[in-house]
């Protein structure tokens, strides 16, 4: 195995075992895909900015066409088909609003955008988790 450069230790693997690219065991070597968790943070975060409508529009075609709403619908007729104009199944996009409706989609210009609150008109009980004192410790 040292000859593919793996760090794995498999004594008994069978002369026709699978490798990845990688050069280890298949099964053995998992490739980690990351995608962001807020798609659509440029629309709830008030101090994200776009510079231009265009890549607001970008950004916000990539959230909601995104690879989870893409299914494959099979079709009961052609199911085992392997004929190209008797496709087996249908690509859809699903039809779920993935935004409230009541939230705006459209591109805010940076220069009309409302300058961010100040913690001055912040009120209540909970006023104290909203400002820290300087430590002082000599």
């Amino acid at each position: 195995l040292k000859r593919f450069g793996c760090s794995c230790s498999s004594p008994q693997l069978a002369p026709q075992t699978l490798f990845s690219a990688w050069g280890c065991p298949a099964g053995m070597a998992t490739r980690t895909i990351l995608q962001p968790n807020r798609a659509y943070d440029h629309i709830y975060d008030p101090s994200y900015i776009t510079s231009h409508q265009n890549d607001h529009y970008r950004q916000t075609s990539k959230a909601m066409f995104n690879a989870q709403r893409i299914e494959r619908v099979p079709d009961d007729k052609y199911m085992f088909s392997e004929l190209p104009h008797y496709p087996r199944c249908t690509i859809q996009v699903t039809s779920k609003e993935a935004l409230p409706a009541h939230v705006d989609k459209d591109w805010v210009s940076p220069a009309e955008k409302p300058p961010p609150a100040s913690h001055d008109n912040v009120s209540g009980p909970h006023r104290h988790k909203f400002f820290a004192r300087p430590n002082k410790q000599m």
